[in-house]
């Protein structure tokens, strides 16, 4: 399927089949009741959860062509923490890393079922994505990870009809 095509099939799909998404779903949501708050996601077979700590530092899409390369998408709907607010804490002997061969960034998956948990930029960043984050809670973001914005949208592939500010 041409990357152009694969973001407007995957919106239809989660408006119109959130199951697909969650065929072992494991609700795990937010923990309160200390100074910072955390949220967890998982990938599809379970064997895999990581813990994000804190709010992201970036909550927003990301037209570069960077992402585009390492993820194979033609946009990333990113959650941006510092590398130690993103930590694996269920399956780690089941996680595995896809290092880019000329960029400083990794795509880091479950090695059982090929679910993306999260990358990592020329920053050190860990990026989270939005998707992976509201089909392991219930389809539901909190309003610290609602999208703000569009960035590298000059370098984009494909137009998005959104009022989010477009930089």
């Amino acid at each position: 399927m041409p990357s152009t095509n694969r973001a407007k099939w995957l919106q239809s799909l989660l408006r119109t089949n959130p199951d697909h998404f969650c065929r072992n779903p494991i609700i795990v949501g937010r923990e309160k009741g200390t100074m910072t708050d955390t949220h967890q996601v998982h990938c599809d077979c379970g064997a895999v959860e990581v813990t994000m700590t804190g709010d992201p530092k970036v909550h927003a899409f990301c037209h570069c062509e960077d992402c585009r390369d390492l993820l194979q998408v033609p946009y990333h709907s990113v959650l941006a923490w510092e590398a130690d607010q993103v930590t694996v804490t269920k399956g780690e002997s089941d996680v595995k890393t896809f290092q880019h061969p000329s960029k400083r960034m990794t795509r880091v998956f479950c090695g059982n079922c090929g679910e993306v948990l999260y990358n990592t930029n020329a920053m050190g960043w860990k990026l989270v994505s939005q998707i992976l984050v509201l089909k392991t809670n219930g389809y539901a973001l909190p309003e610290s990870y609602k999208p703000n914005g569009h960035f590298f949208y000059d370098r984009r592939i494909v137009d998005i009809d959104d009022a989010l500010p477009k930089r």
